[in-house]
């Protein structure tokens, strides 16, 4: 494997620039801080990219120093040849997310897929931890032991095959195969089989004991069988006479019902001595109640009579024929004038006048109108005559005429005056002996009078009509012996019991007839013996006995059912016990087998880390011996020394040792990992800690190296510069 080239476009403080790597050893001789550790971040960032910023991180990773300043893209691309085939990996990267990181790779000029992320795991089989500890070197102290990653691709080649096949993995599948026999928690094939065979004993001993039983069960259901017979011929014997007992049965309840309606129409008898009315006075009394509170709504909205002293008829009659000539005399007035004219013109009547003369018409207009609700025919004319006068008043007064020559009186006029007070006194002394005044005018005070006069004949006749009404109500409760302080109470009391009278009277009637008529159906004669308790004594022992019978017949079902199981379960016993015998002997030998792969791994990988560890030593050697000598490596290539007969940890040795250690340790696990294809070295000063004798040793090696290797060697010191 062969680096070409590199192309950074922002890496730190590298700025699109190219970097060529021809074959053999390539040396970076820069001062610090000029970017030859950033050349070698970015190769070893290009296969294995960049780790995010977290935010709770308190790392400063190389996302965060690479990261450039001055903004513009952030990555670039490396070339390299790999089994002869040219590839390119581009990378751009986000400022912290690896998410929003952009991967692509071109194989001969083409886009390649079969790759993904991290790229160095498909390339090299190594995660990038065992990467750091192979293929790329620095100056900071590391941890001379394999990865997983360095383990299996070690065991891959010593031993042969792949992740899936080495010895390794095959005994660890078959520990896990093993645990599906038997685990220590009991959760297994062989604690299952066993209590699966040990659940079936169980059942089959307890099925033999219900088929043991079966003889005895078949005994007692015939002993049943032979009880029933026996009961049924019996009770057979017996229900004839029970079907008689039965039927006069009925007839007594038919007869005790008759005799129940019988009494409850007797004592409601008893509530009446002198019997209950009929359905039709029923009928009239309750009209009687309806009337009478009709009445009495009505007396509620009608006036009451006033305090004055009522006239009789004929003293009404003789005030209404007077009022008739009062009225008569007022229309008379509008046809007499008051003044006789000397001439052609006539005196015309002042004002005072017309106003008086029409007060009196409206007086009789109204009159008129009130008694057109007593006397219709009266009032008709009085108001009639009330109208006319009041038109006669108005024309009058509209046709007055003006500038008379003379006037004189007129005797008439004078003559009618006479008579109308007279005939005005005579009312009003009328009027006042009965309490009446006529501070309104007499024909107001005569439409009173006569208003309050109908008033009492209306009140009268109501009275009359609810004291009648009251009577008959309380003579009917009165012969009932019942409350009379509430007539519709008492009513509906009396209707209610003539309707449970009547019905009780009806069901005596209805049941008498009918049990008479079961009795002449069916023939009941003559009253059989107390059968009755035999055949219900008979009835409950046949029940008792068919239901024992049941419950057993239930259980022989059932212990048939669990007997017909029996040489199911003694197979499926034996197929248990097989299972079990198999599993047992499947597990013993797992068991061999884990056991004797563990030693041909034990033997297979002492023989193999022989050569891993010669090699070390070799190439330590060629740089201190003294190292070499003292070296182990245990079954996972770590490496420690031994000091005073004690192995101690590689962390021991002084910095210019570790760098040595380092340096070869690498080396022999690439010679041992890659052995078709050797891939590239990244090593960024690496000797910083070696002194000028051991820096010739290391730079003689690495030139030899370089024979067959690509380096790529970066320093910051002329003295360790390898050119």
């Amino acid at each position: 494997m062969k680096l070409l080239s590199c192309y950074i476009e922002n890496f730190g403080k590298i700025k699109a620039q190219t970097f060529n790597f021809p074959s053999g050893l390539t040396s970076f001789l820069k001062s610090n801080g000029e970017g030859k550790t950033t050349l070698a971040v970015f190769l070893k960032a290009m296969f294995y990219g960049l780790e995010g910023c977290r935010k709770n991180s308190k790392d400063f990773n190389d996302r965060q120093h690479f990261y450039p300043f001055a903004g513009g893209i952030f990555g670039g691309n490396v070339v390299f040849e790999y089994h002869g085939k040219t590839y390119k990996i581009e990378r751009t990267f986000d400022e912290k997310s690896e998410t929003k990181d952009s991967c692509r790779v071109y194989c001969n000029g083409g886009l390649y897929t079969k790759w993904h992320d991290p790229l160095g795991e498909q390339i090299w089989g190594l995660d990038k931890t065992s990467f750091e500890r192979t293929i790329y070197l620095t100056a900071a102290d590391i941890e001379l032991a394999a990865t997983d990653s360095i383990n299996s691709k070690l065991n891959n080649v010593v031993v042969g095959g792949d992740d899936a096949s080495n010895l390794t993995a095959a005994i660890a599948q078959l520990q896990t195969y093993a645990k599906r026999f038997k685990k220590n928690n009991g959760n297994d094939l062989l604690t299952t089989e066993s209590q699966r065979v040990h659940a079936l004993e169980a059942q089959i001993a307890n099925t033999e004991i219900v088929k043991a039983s079966l003889p005895q069960q078949y005994v007692a259901l015939q002993n049943y069988d032979d009880r029933l017979t026996a009961l049924r011929e019996q009770l057979q014997n017996v229900q004839g006479q029970a079907a008689v007992v039965e039927q006069w049965r009925t007839y007594d309840t038919w007869c005790a019902e008759a005799n129940q309606a019988e009494q409850t129409r007797v004592k409601l008898g008893e509530q009446y001595p002198q019997g209950l009315c009929t359905r039709d006075e029923l009928v009239a009394i309750k009209q009687t109640a309806t009337e009478y509170q009709i009445l009495q709504a009505q007396q509620s909205i009608t006036p009451k009579d006033k305090q004055h002293r009522l006239p009789t008829a004929t003293v009404v009659q003789d005030l209404q024929s007077k009022l008739q000539d009062y009225v008569a005399l007022e229309q008379e007035a509008a046809t007499i004038p008051d003044w006789l004219v000397n001439g052609t013109a006539t005196k015309p009547q002042s004002l005072r006048t017309y106003a008086w003369l029409a007060a009196i018409a409206l007086v009789v207009l109204s009159a008129g109108v009130g008694l057109i609700f007593l006397q219709t025919l009266v009032g008709i004319i009085i108001t009639v005559a009330g109208g006319i006068g009041l038109l006669a008043v108005a024309f009058g007064y509209l046709n007055r005429k003006v500038n008379l020559t003379a006037q004189v009186p007129n005797p008439a006029k004078r003559a009618w005056q006479i008579r109308r007070d007279q005939l005005v006194d005579q009312l009003r002394a009328t009027l006042v002996r009965y309490g009446y005044t006529a501070e309104q005018g007499v024909v107001v005070a005569i439409t009173n009078l006569v208003n309050d006069y109908q008033q009492s004949l209306t009140n009268a006749d109501l009275s009359a009509k609810i004291t009648a009404c009251q009577k008959k109500l309380q003579k009917f409760c009165t012969h009932f012996a019942l409350d009379t302080a509430d007539y519709g109470a008492a009513l509906a009391k009396i209707e209610r019991d003539l309707n449970l009278y009547q019905q009780a009277q009806n069901d005596v009637i209805r049941l008498r007839a009918k049990a008479q008529q079961y009795a002449a159906d069916h023939h009941l004669t003559k009253r059989p013996d107390q059968a009755v308790t035999a055949v219900a004594i008979l009835n409950d022992e046949l029940g008792t006995i068919m239901n024992e019978r049941a419950n057993l017949l239930q259980t022989l079902t059932e212990a048939e059912s669990t007997v017909e199981k029996l040489d199911d379960l003694i197979q499926e016993r034996d197929a248990a016990r097989a299972r079990q015998k198999e599993y047992q002997t499947t597990y013993l030998l797992l068991q061999k087998t884990i056991g004797y792969l563990q030693i041909a791994a034990n033997n297979l990988q002492e023989r193999y880390l022989r050569p891993i560890k010669d090699q070390f030593v070799q190439y330590a050697n060629l740089l201190e011996k003294t190292i070499g000598e003292k070296l182990v490596m245990n079954s996972k290539f770590a490496i420690m020394y031994e000091h005073n007969g004690l192995n101690r940890s590689s962390q021991h040795l002084s910095a210019g040792q570790k760098s040595i250690c380092a340096l070869c340790f690498r080396l022999t696990l690439i010679d041992n990992m890659f052995t078709d294809e050797k891939p590239f070295l990244i090593l960024d000063d690496p000797f910083v800690h070696l002194d000028a004798e051991h820096l010739t040793k290391a730079k003689s090696l690495l030139h030899e190296l370089a024979r067959d290797k690509q380096i790529v060697y970066f320093t910051c010191h002329a003295s360790r510069d390898l050119r």
